[in-house]
């Protein structure tokens, strides 16, 4: 059984509360807060339930990574890297690598990814760290560099060129066990300095010669590329916690100061500017959280349409949520740029970007993805039942699809499903239980993905190299998109249609986003200022 979740975990860094600054400045692991972690059995939600693990709901998961991200982004990135050493064993593996590594990760095996190497960055068919086989047994040479974790892990998932010619099918993946070889055989690199999460084991392994069974290779020889990308789908969606805690902790720092903060004879809080900046943020943190809480029920709902879920959601959550932090830090004013907790927050989530394929990345992944994308739109929607579990928050998910996962898109259901969202909003407004204005964006948003449809259809191959228009229709997609979960989370469940200025605000900047529309009217972001009560802030998990 997993502990008592959130309440044990809000009392464990309550008590780590005052090591990440010390940490960080001394640019040191906060290995006391990891340890508690552990010690509390947090790792249980890295391992699939059916291995004994406490991981069902990727929303469970999702939740772990942000609310270890809004008291430390260092040690959210350091802890969760366990996850992503261990996800192409779920993916890929055999039961009994599974049940092997999942035994490992609960007796407080510390896992890492190895993928990049110097000189490559996300160019991974550059890579040349060799695995060459001899009879049962793979001999590694190379090195992997800029890996989190790399000296801490006990144990490592490399992906290794097991062909000379490289390729597509030229990479196979490995799940090293450090303690088996020789200082000789794998050496540690050193730590990388770094702007933002300091403390983090940022560093590297060099391999010469050193030996690891075939029975350790995940999937068959040079499928090692294609496992990388499907786990990337589910690190990507992952990624989104990670910016969700940053920017709570943000806007926590931020009420505190203006709270306190006196000017003209009121607080910071009450001044009319502020609230409107701070109901701005805190109007697209509600954005943020509900395209987040969307990704995450889509993995267990949608795994076909993952390819492109997951790519939208790292390009948008990330970049939004530096957009908010940077207005944070405006109303901190100079004590933004005082060593503290927000200074620290602040360069440490611009790291956040360039995780698992930065903004760029995946921004051409959708690109790649376009004439798939429009095949999909035009194909029948999926069950209702199926739609009804991803967007309702009470709804049954099915378990975690580690073997469905697809290398292309099969569509993007909640843009299929666009114009019979904006019917109903229409439907409510005729009978009085939507305001002029609300109605008036929905009406802006369904002809913003008119036009971004007929774009797709006349053009969905865009050449390669992509120009830079084609990135343009990204955007736009993104906004839509982020959009069109807004309103379907908000449609189908009663705890959030309680906030309707949230929609009103959250909509009306994201078509502003979009270049659509101009700012929403200063009153409905004073009345989230005032009120500043959200939908998700204490959703609970449901573990084993």
């Amino acid at each position: 059984m997993l502990p008592s979740p959130w309440s044990e975990l809000h009392l464990l860094l309550e008590k780590a509360s005052t090591e990440h600054l010390p940490c960080d400045q001394a640019e040191r692991f906060p290995e006391q807060a990891f340890s508690r972690l552990q010690q509390a059995g947090f790792q249980k939600l890295f391992v699939p339930a059916a291995h004994g693990g406490g991981l069902q709901s990727f929303e469970d998961l999702l939740q772990l990574i942000r609310r270890l991200s809004g008291a430390d982004l260092t040690l959210a990135i350091g802890y969760g890297k366990t996850f992503l050493g261990a996800v192409c064993t779920w993916v890929a593996g055999t039961p009994e690598q599974q049940d092997q590594l999942a035994s490992d990760i609960l007796a407080g095996q510390v896992m890492s990814w190895g993928l990049t190497e110097q000189g490559h960055g996300s160019d991974l068919l550059s890579n040349t760290l060799r695995a060459s086989l001899q009879e049962e047994q793979y001999w590694l040479s190379g090195s992997k560099w800029l890996i989190n974790n790399a000296t801490r892990g006990d144990q490592i998932t490399v992906l290794a060129r097991t062909s000379e010619t490289g390729g597509t099918r030229g990479f196979s993946l490995l799940l090293v066990d450090k303690s088996t070889l020789t200082p000789q055989q794998c050496q540690s690199l050193p730590k990388v300095p770094t702007h933002g999460i300091r403390g983090a084991d940022i560093s590297g392994l060099a391999f010469h010669h050193a030996p690891v069974p075939v029975a350790r290779r995940l999937g068959r020889e040079g499928e090692g590329l294609e496992t990388v990308l499907k786990a990337l789908q589910l690190t990507r969606t992952l990624c989104a916690g990670l910016s969700l805690g940053a920017v709570e902790h943000a806007i926590r720092l931020v009420q505190h100061f203006a709270g306190e903060r006196q000017l003209y004879g009121k607080t910071m809080l009450e001044l009319p500017m502020v609230e409107h900046h701070l109901g701005q943020n805190l109007a697209l943190l509600g954005a943020l959280q509900a395209v987040s809480c969307y990704a995450a029920r889509s993995v267990h709902t949608l795994p076909g349409e993952l390819s492109l879920t997951s790519s939208l959601v790292k390009a948008w959550v990330p970049t939004v949520a530096d957009e908010v932090i940077q207005s944070c830090a405006e109303l901190m004013g100079v004590r933004g740029f005082l060593v503290g907790a927000f200074e620290k927050l602040e360069r440490d989530h611009l790291l956040v970007g360039i995780f698992d394929g930065s903004t760029t990345v995946n921004r051409q992944n959708v690109i790649h993805q376009m004439p798939m994308l429009v095949r999909g739109l035009k194909r029948p929607a999926v069950p209702a039942q199926v739609w009804e579990n991803t967007v309702k928050l009470q709804g049954d998910l099915p378990p975690l699809p580690w073997r469905n996962l697809s290398l292309l898109t099969s569509g993007c259901t909640v843009l299929q499903r666009l114009p019979d969202l904006v019917a109903r909003v229409e439907a409510l407004h005729h009978v009085g239980q939507v305001g002029p204005d609300l109605f008036s964006l929905a009406l802006e948003l369904s002809n913003l993905w008119g036009t971004l449809w007929a774009d797709l259809q006349q053009e969905p191959l865009a050449p390669s190299p992509a120009p830079a228009s084609a990135f343009q229709r990204v955007m736009q997609l993104e906004e839509c998109h982020a959009a069109a979960i807004c309103l379907a989370l908000w449609l189908h469940n009663p705890s959030i249609r309680e906030h309707e200025d949230w929609l009103h605000a959250a909509l009306g900047l994201i078509l502003q986003r979009a270049g659509q529309l101009p700012m929403p009217e200063p009153r409905v972001f004073q009345n989230l200022a005032r009120h500043q009560t959200f939908w998700w802030e204490d959703r609970e998990v449901h573990h084993a």
